[in-house]
């Protein structure tokens, strides 16, 4: 079904879904990757525990979809993103990877991505401050979709209501926000930059969890490759090899905008902070 010509959420929820599904592996014979801005802290633990947290809606750094979701009562699913486009962006790197000192991306194959959804792994409840898994989750359930963002709440003057996903355009899925079985399969079209993948799972709407953790089957964790922030601080390789002494250097890269960036803000630092008239000076 062409974008366009969608007119309910259930075909919203199927082009979603296909849309992941139908990602090219390879472009000119390179092989493409989806990104994942996090931070050191978090690298550790995926490669020591072998699983990957997901976090609740309620800790989305997103307070409009998460009025929505509020509104509509809806809080059954967990999801970590992952951005679409091939390249690096300073605009993710400042949101997602904080402190800049510790500051990584994760890089995985495509392919890789697919074929871990569709591995079936096994989903646990997890504690939210440690994040490590609790308990075994036998009726949760996991997919892969893209986000559709819309202009519903941003729209000017006399403008449509409009949906957009990719360059394309639907008109026809009007009060979006009114289709609760859209939760947290469509943002604000302020986020359209960062061309959100989610990796979701659902529990039932009986049950609450801060966050679950999912398990990464070792070929797939094999074939995940790391990048340094622009600023990142220490060695990550010998961070690494500490877990995994075996873990070769090629699977990691420098950022492109190491040691280009001048000056950078973050909200969790409170040191280093320049006067108003220092800042004014060294963005000119």
């Amino acid at each position: 079904m062409k974008f366009k010509e969608v007119s309910n959420p259930e075909e919203l929820i199927g082009y979603l879904k296909d849309k992941v599904t139908n990602l090219n592996d390879t472009r000119n014979n390179q092989q493409l990757y989806i990104y994942h801005y996090t931070s050191t802290k978090a690298v550790k633990s995926i490669l020591k525990e072998k699983q990957w947290y997901l976090n609740s809606p309620a800790n989305m750094n997103d307070g409009l979809e998460r009025l929505h979701l509020d509104e509509a009562n809806v809080d059954n699913f967990l999801f970590s993103s992952f951005l679409e486009e091939g390249k690096e962006s300073i605009a993710m790197w400042s949101m997602y990877s904080q402190p800049w000192e510790e500051g990584i991306l994760i890089r995985i194959p495509i392919e890789k991505m697919k074929k871990w959804k569709n591995s079936n792994p096994s989903i646990y409840s997890a504690d939210s401050n440690k994040h490590t898994a609790l308990k075994k989750l036998d009726n949760a359930q996991l997919t892969f979709h893209s986000v559709a963002y819309t202009n519903a709440d941003s729209k000017e003057g006399g403008e449509d209501e409009m949906l957009r996903c990719g360059g394309k355009q639907n008109m026809k899925l009007s009060n979006i926000y009114k289709h609760n079985d859209l939760a947290g399969y469509i943002k604000d079209d302020a986020w359209s930059y960062e061309k959100e993948i989610r990796l979701r799972v659902n529990v039932p709407t009986n049950e609450k969890h801060g966050g679950v953790m999912l398990d990464i089957p070792q070929d797939i964790l094999d074939s995940f490759q790391f990048v340094t922030g622009p600023r990142f601080a220490g060695n990550l390789l010998s961070i690494i090899r500490k877990i995994d002494p075996k873990f070769s250097s090629e699977r990691i890269t420098s950022s492109l905008f190491t040691g280009r960036l001048i000056w950078v803000y973050c909200d969790s630092c409170n040191k280093n902070k320049k006067t108003e008239s220092e800042v004014s000076t060294s963005c000119q």
